[in-house]
């Protein structure tokens, strides 16, 4: 191959790579159309993926989330098959998979007892170790 050929015709001469890029095609519209539907409160917190051309699968990041979209799945399942390209799209399937990581518990700090209370706590072990 030169070196100047242009990527959008090698795409279109190799009938795989065509079939793929129709359903690359096909995934940004279904995304975008999506996005017009969803509140946008969650409209960043999900993740859309067409696994195959008749399954559609939407990754919430929590629970609530997942909720709302559970709420919203027949409206989005209508607006998806009324879309030109996007017909075939049969199943909706919701998913909850956090996408950021909690951030860990601070350690707590240790208390620093006084010299009262160390004697106090020695002597309370002494007569717990004696009944």
């Amino acid at each position: 191959m030169a070196k100047n050929t242009n990527i959008g015709n090698i795409i279109k001469s190799h009938p795989d790579l065509t079939s793929l890029q129709s359903q690359i095609d096909t995934m940004e519209t279904v995304r975008a159309k999506i996005r017009e539907i969803l509140p946008k409160t969650i409209q960043n917190k999900v993740e859309i993926v067409l696994a195959t051309p008749k399954k559609l699968t939407i990754f919430a990041g929590n629970q609530i989330i997942g909720a709302k979209i559970r709420q919203m799945s027949p409206t989005v399942l209508r607006h998806i098959k009324g879309r030109e390209g996007c017909e075939m799209v049969e199943t909706l399937e919701i998913r909850v998979a956090p996408t950021d990581t909690p951030m860990p518990h601070a350690r707590r700090s240790s208390i620093a007892h006084t010299e009262s209370t160390l004697d106090f706590i020695a002597q309370m072990r002494k007569k717990l170790l004696r009944s």
